[in-house]
């Protein structure tokens, strides 16, 4: 049976178990595409194609984000702003999907406080009451990148499986 969180985002009640329903999320980008599942807990998941040219990065960097992250993704070698780029806008959008929001949510009200990264994305919020989220970014394969939201204060563990 499907029930809804209260964003009308779907999950599934297996067993009769309301209180711990399967989460899930999907994504896809190009011939990519990702499931997450997890039990009772709120997951959302984003894979983007990175090996595309971005004119327009920087305008829609604006749009995205805010001033302060503008600020903070400037200050990264320039080498690094695309990469930068998907790993920002993967995280935020695994994290709008996990809510049911989707991007009916301004993207730009998601603050990530870029510390480096190359290695680690560090989420504040606006809410004092949205915490205890993780997030996983990892490369599937040569150009996909693909972040994962978890609400969770356990340590996230991944189980991945590909599908020929």
């Amino acid at each position: 049976m499907f029930l809804t969180n209260k964003n009308g985002k779907p999950r599934v009640n297996i067993g009769g178990r309301e209180e711990s329903p399967w989460e899930f999320n999907f994504s896809h980008s190009r011939d990519v595409a990702m499931l997450a599942l997890v039990r009772g807990q709120e997951v959302g998941i984003d894979v983007e194609y990175t090996l595309k040219s971005m004119p327009d990065l920087y305008e829609v960097l604006e749009v995205v984000c805010r001033q302060d992250e503008v600020r903070q993704f400037l200050a990264l070698p320039e080498v690094w702003h695309q990469q930068a780029f998907y790993k920002l806008w993967t995280i935020k959008e695994a994290y709008l999907k996990a809510l049911g929001t989707g991007l009916s949510r301004d993207p730009d009200t998601v603050h990530l406080k870029i510390e480096s990264v190359a290695e680690k994305a560090v989420m504040t919020f606006d809410d004092p009451e949205e915490e205890s989220w993780q997030f996983i970014t990892f490369e599937e394969r040569p150009g996909y990148l693909v972040s994962l939201a978890l609400r969770t204060e356990k340590k996230l563990g991944i189980r991945r499986f590909s599908f020929p």
